[in-house]
């Protein structure tokens, strides 16, 4: 009991004073590290989601790779083939070869014989060639791990996971301004052409998911909180079949919400939860005791940053709260509107580097999603860039963000998101004096 005591007193204190010498390192670290970086696996395995805690994908690009729809080789000539190929065109049957090709094999020709009176099979044609880079078309979906979530079954070009909790990811950030809620609405709708999905715009007080979905919702989680009007009557259905709880707007008293109230809509919103394969959390950003509360629940928090320093060293303390009283938890960060992909290879292993030295942490890459103006022109149309703009660079990245997290592995737990709520208030108020949010 003493040794626990002294445990919740040292949390405390590390959370009184964030700005440390973790920080100090990521504000005073402008270029590469003085040590390089450990080598990356074999190129061509495949990428395979690391257990909370365990070490990820060391750079940006080594996720991107292994989650990216596979390209063409370059043109190496084939090695000599053992027999006579068919000509496919007049050129290619009239080049004298250099070496003289060995007479077919004797097997091939005893084989032949045997099958005579068995129906002959079409000759097999030789692998296209790629198409020159810039010619084919883009998809506007990725390519998703084959056969889809493990358990899962594909119905009308649809992945359906087998039954279970549905999966919680909590978009978030260190602060505002760094377009979380685009991407957390983008990101929703890019999963509903896969699976069945919930948005919950969790910035109870200032929620603003409906007006980038094109909705005019009549109520909101304030009228359900109060209970005016019940969940049927709240939920919006969006783009793609999203459900949406949408979230009030300019009401104060939403943003502080006691813990009662807060266990009572975890209890409230199950029913939803149960008819979908995936929720996002649409979170305020910040480290408020309602935020993380909600962040605690979920399996994987995304954390959204950009490449200014406020916004890196605001990304990185919200990530070592989340770590020091949930360490389980599974961490990833997306760099936004960055200019190059290479500047969100920097801003990534500036985080990843930092945290890996003083958290004990590897934060999993989840991407870069690049300055592409219309974003704000899918502000503008109250529509979202998936499905008014999917070729665009800033569509296509969201597109694999999304890839990415459906194929994540080990994520299946035996309680969901009303239950660990339930659990993450009784440890909170059990263990909480003065200290702040405590997990045991």
């Amino acid at each position: 009991m003493a040794a626990s005591g002294r445990r919740k007193k040292t949390l405390g204190r590390g959370m009184s004073d964030l700005i440390g010498d973790d920080l100090e390192s990521l504000v005073r670290t402008p270029g590469p590290e003085p040590q390089k970086e450990a080598p990356p696996e074999a190129a061509g395995a495949p990428e395979t989601a690391a257990p909370p805690g365990a070490t990820g994908p060391e750079s940006l690009e080594d996720a991107s790779a292994a989650s990216a729809p596979a390209r063409p080789a370059a043109a190496a000539p084939p090695p000599a083939a053992p027999r006579a190929e068919p000509a496919i065109d007049g050129a290619r049957a009239e080049s004298p070869a250099p070496v003289a090709p060995p007479s077919p094999a004797v097997p091939d020709r005893e084989e032949a014989a045997r099958g005579a009176d068995r129906p002959s099979r079409p000759a097999v044609a030789p692998p296209p060639r790629p198409r020159a880079a810039g010619r084919a078309e883009p998809s506007p979906i990725p390519s998703f791990p084959a056969g889809g979530l493990p358990g899962s079954r594909a119905v009308a070009g649809r992945v359906e996971p087998a039954r279970s909790h549905p999966r919680i990811f909590a978009v978030a950030s260190g602060k505002g301004g760094t377009g979380k809620s685009l991407v957390a609405v983008n990101l929703a709708v890019s999963m509903a052409g896969h699976m069945k999905v919930c948005l919950i715009d969790a910035d109870f007080a200032l929620g603003n998911a409906h007006i980038l979905m094109g909705l005019m919702p009549r109520y909101n989680v304030a009228h359900l909180i109060r209970r005016e009007r019940n969940l049927e009557q709240v939920l919006q259905e969006g783009p793609r079949g999203v459900l949406l709880l949408p979230a009030a707007s300019g009401v104060p008293e939403m943003a502080s919400l006691d813990d009662g109230t807060l266990d009572a809509f975890a209890s409230t919103i199950g029913p939803v939860l149960d008819r979908c394969d995936a929720v996002v959390l649409d979170c305020p950003g910040g480290i408020t005791r309602q935020s993380l509360l909600m962040l605690h629940g979920s399996d994987v928090v995304i954390v959204v940053t950009n490449d200014d320093l406020t916004s890196m060293t605001d990304a990185y303390a919200l990530i070592k709260t989340l770590v020091i009283y949930r360490p389980d938890l599974m961490v990833g960060l997306v760099v936004n509107d960055a200019l190059s992909a290479g500047e969100g290879v920097e801003t990534y292993r500036k985080i990843s580097h930092v945290a890996r030295k003083f958290l004990g942490r590897q934060i999993l890459s989840l991407g870069t999603i690049p300055r592409d103006a219309r974003f704000e022109r899918s502000v503008m149309e109250r529509r979202p860039i998936v499905l008014g703009h999917p070729r665009s660079p800033g569509a296509r990245a969201v597109e694999e963000l999304a890839a990415r997290l459906i194929g994540l592995q080990g994520l299946d737990r035996p309680t969901g998101f009303p239950e660990r709520m339930h659990r993450t208030l009784a440890a909170s108020d059990a263990g909480r004096a003065g200290e702040g949010l405590c997990m045991s």
